[in-house]
């Protein structure tokens, strides 16, 4: 290793593919090699996103099935490697890593990343859990909370931690390249000229989080309106959406295609991306609507999109009801004139939340923890 480089030691359990995997990824392939030498530690090589990492980053995989078995394979990666700076996300190996750390007597700089608000899932802050996720996140140097939403939520639950606000990072390039790649699955609509209905299109996890029941209530109401539903993603709830939409008598309006790893050709061929969660941490996806050049509609919920959306001019908010999702449809799916404004707008969103921009604000972070000037 060149003199002079500051190490990072990223660890995570695996690469499943989570939007937690993938912005550690985007950070680690994108920090300037001319100051910073990353290395990823694994609990274990599971994941599809593994062969996303590029080929210069040492890889440690340390076999471990259950993540309270990785501690002593960690504690010897950080011996050996000795870091500048400990990274982790997801708060069970945030809590692993700073045991970690203690055990081995390191003086890395601790960077724990927060991507959830936990009062808004309902999560309380008393629980054993939770308690010990406190402890470390008040020993770490730094919690990167991944919304102002978040950094308020994390600075209430667990009192005298040092946050800051770094926002997802977005790689806009590689998405518009993966946008047109139609090898994998793809939606077979008519193109925007043929088509007689508007189409409308939710990506994520089937769970209550992203309120899709919500949404299918919502469309139910506007049956009257020529519109298509498309819920890509899977989970546990699957079956029973399924039912709710029969139930409407809307079983040949809403598609459920499942799982898309290449889910970007179907966003830009999308008419209007609808987020109708609950809660979020951040709102990724909707991001990546915008750089498809969707018109997006997001419920105002706890946190993150209306740290994304501008209101009526890069898209559109609304309440976490079924009420407000029929309002903010009902305008996206009678007015093309409207759609085709946000759309046009929403491209240039993006660009707040790319790589280089959000890499660059983590490397300032490392300088100043560094003392570096």
């Amino acid at each position: 290793m060149a003199p002079g480089l500051k190490r990072v030691l990223f660890f995570q359990p695996d690469l499943v593919g989570g939007g937690a995997e993938r912005s550690v990824l985007n950070l680690i392939n994108n920090l300037d090699r001319a100051r910073f030498a990353p290395s990823l530690v694994l609990a274990k090589a599971d994941g599809p996103l593994v062969g996303m990492l590029r080929d210069d980053v040492p890889l440690t995989v340390l076999g471990s099935r259950r993540m309270r078995t990785a501690l002593l394979g960690l504690v010897r990666e950080i011996k050996r490697q000795r870091p500048d700076i400990l990274f982790s996300t997801m708060q069970g190996p945030s809590f692993m890593l700073w045991l970690a750390r203690a055990i081995a007597r390191s003086r890395a700089r601790l960077v724990l990343r927060e991507s959830n608000n936990w009062t808004a899932r309902g999560v309380p802050p008393t629980t054993p859990s939770q308690r010990l996720v406190g402890l470390a996140y008040r020993r770490a140097d730094a919690v990167v909370c991944l919304s102002e939403g978040v950094n308020l939520d994390t600075k209430r639950r667990y009192g005298n931690v040092r946050t800051v606000t770094i926002h997802n990072p977005v790689d806009v390039a590689g998405i518009q390249r993966r946008a047109q790649d139609l090898s994998g699955p793809v939606p077979d609509w008519p193109s925007e000229r043929e088509r007689p209905e508007v189409q409308l299109l939710a990506v994520g996890r089937l769970t209550r989080q992203k309120g899709f029941d919500l949404l299918i209530e919502a469309v139910a109401s506007l049956r009257d309106l020529p519109w298509r539903l498309t819920i890509l993603g899977e989970g546990p709830d699957h079956a029973a959406l399924l039912d709710q939409a029969r139930l409407a008598g809307l079983q040949d309006r809403i598609d459920f295609p499942g799982y898309a790893p290449n889910p970007y050709p179907w966003f830009a061929a999308a008419d209007v991306f609808v987020l109708s969660s609950r809660w979020e941490g951040f709102g990724h996806v909707i991001v990546e609507a915008m750089v498809n050049g969707a018109a997006v509609l997001a419920t105002r919920c706890p946190s993150g999109p209306d740290e994304i959306v501008t209101d009526g001019v890069d898209g559109l908010l609304c309440d976490v009801s079924v009420e407000g999702l029929v309002g903010g449809l009902r305008s996206l799916i009678v007015d093309s004139d409207l759609r085709a404004r946000l759309s046009q707008a929403a491209v240039a969103t993006p660009a707040r939340f790319d790589v280089p921009t959000i890499v660059g604000q983590y490397q300032t972070l490392f300088d100043r923890l560094l003392g570096q000037p």
